[in-house]
């Protein structure tokens, strides 16, 4: 259940990155952050998402069990 509301989550979170960019871009610059950074933060949150579901890595195997 909490890996599932984590996915939903994370999804939400690079649909915003992708399809709100304006409004991604003006939060990181008010915390004082490059904007450059969104889409790379994007593309590694859709890596770790697979990282997870897939549970091929043996330490992640151990955090989920």
């Amino acid at each position: 259940m909490a890996l599932n509301l984590f996915t939903l989550l994370m999804i939400f979170s690079v649909f915003n990155y992708f399809f709100n960019y304006n409004t991604i871009e003006e939060a990181f610059q008010s915390l004082g952050s490059s904007t450059y950074l969104i889409y790379p933060l994007a593309i590694a949150k859709i890596l770790g998402l697979i990282a997870i579901w897939i549970k091929q890595s043996v330490v992640l195997r151990s955090c989920l069990s």
